[in-house]
């Protein structure tokens, strides 16, 4: 007998015809034996006898490194988007990383790797203060020991500026400094801004107030290198 793919128990003795497993299955071929009380999955005939190992490997046959029970992604007040996923089992599990993307198809990791908690699984979580105004994909996979990569799902987070719009100029940037022109609120409004690159990467978080124009007046440090950022 195997249990999970481990023998637990040897008996030589035992023999079926294939013309009696009708009245067998489930059940000792002695009466005097209990009659399974589990149900059965699967059933299959082989014409010969399997050895150990191949009869392990049909036990892990199908078997999912990571048993999610739920995956979550939620907007909060912030700004930022909580990430948190739950998980029942993790066999051979080494890590997991959650990605972030603006199209569903370009990928960058937010934060660190999230260590494995064990084989018997656990919650975790994850902050995203980068998510940009708009639609975040965040893509969670988990990553065995030997380096497979599974994914286990993607959440949908709709970021908004609650309820504002807002336009950026000079825009390609002139120098190191712009303006961020908002549609909504009143003056002597302070935001927290940030700016950041698709690596999450924060070049710069600033509480800033909104002058008579209710506008933003944004000084970098320095001029930025030329590409793509996230306000």
């Amino acid at each position: 007998m195997y249990i999970n793919g481990a023998l637990v128990a040897p008996n030589t003795g035992v023999n079926i015809k294939p013309s009696t497993l009708g009245s067998t299955i489930g059940k000792s071929q002695w009466s005097v034996d209990s009659i399974i009380k589990g149900s059965i999955d699967e059933f299959k005939i082989y014409s010969r006898a399997l050895d150990g190992t191949e009869i392990a490997g049909l036990a892990n046959e199908g078997l999912l490194p990571v048993k999610l029970v739920s995956y979550t992604a939620r907007l909060q007040s912030s700004g930022s988007v909580l990430l948190n996923w739950k998980t029942a089992s993790e066999q051979n599990n080494a890590y997991f990383t959650v990605e972030r993307s603006l199209n569903g198809k370009d990928f960058v990791q937010v934060g660190t790797n999230v260590q494995s908690k064990g084989n018997n699984g656990g919650s975790y979580s994850i902050m995203d203060n980068s998510a940009a105004s708009g639609k975040n994909y965040y893509r969670l996979s988990q990553i065995d020991e030997d380096g497979t990569v599974t994914s286990l799902g993607t959440r949908v987070v709709l970021v908004t500026l609650g309820g504002k719009s807002f336009a950026t100029y000079p825009n390609p940037i002139v120098g190191n400094s712009f303006t961020i022109s908002l549609s909504a609120g009143e003056s002597g409004d302070s935001l927290l801004t940030k700016i950041t690159d698709f690596s999450g990467k924060i070049l710069f978080s600033k509480v800033l107030k909104r002058n008579e124009n209710g506008e933003l007046k944004v000084e970098l440090a320095e001029k930025p290198a030329a590409g793509m950022y996230i306000l």
